[in-house]
């Protein structure tokens, strides 16, 4: 498709190098050596570039989906345009719940934020309309364990 251009770096704060760790699963290779728990079968060193620099070469785009295992405030660090739709996932300790937050404050530098919470599993969102911060913040992280949702009992956790 030549509307898509596949760009083989990974995303940071800044741009540089940095250890990649491959794992059996793929989808738990990461930046961090010990993401959750596991073990890796071997590293490599990649080249990283700011989200910044690929906006300026291919423009903001419309929906940005971070799912980069535990690496997502790297991530934000380096980008300095509003998007307007960003999702990504959390996991449910207190370590991923702080550094969610994290992400959210540095977030909140480009204006008034939305939310919504797509529950582990679930098919729905778990409200009909996008929230304030101070509606997200009545749920996330304390009341996510379990939450309710159209009558039914859901165990959250974007994964």
């Amino acid at each position: 498709d030549r509307r898509v251009d596949v760009v083989q770096v990974a995303l940071g704060s800044s741009a540089g190098t940095a250890e990649f760790y491959i794992r059996d699963q793929h989808g738990r290779s990461s930046f961090d050596e010990k993401w959750e728990e596991s073990g890796y079968r071997k590293k490599l060193n990649v080249q990283v570039r700011t989200i910044q620099s690929l906006i300026e070469t291919y423009g903001i785009p419309k929906y940005v989906k971070l799912d980069v295992e535990g690496h997502e405030l790297e991530v934000v660090r380096g980008l300095k345009s509003k998007i307007d739709l960003i999702s990504f996932e959390y996991h449910l300790d207190g370590q991923d719940y702080a550094s969610k937050l994290e992400l959210i404050r540095l977030l909140e530098r480009f204006g008034s934020l939305r939310f919504n919470i797509l529950p582990d599993g679930a098919k729905f969102f778990l409200w009909p309309e996008f929230v304030s911060l101070e509606e997200f913040h009545d749920v996330f992280p304390d009341r996510l364990k379990t939450t309710k949702y159209q009558g039914k009992t859901t165990i959250s956790g974007c994964r």
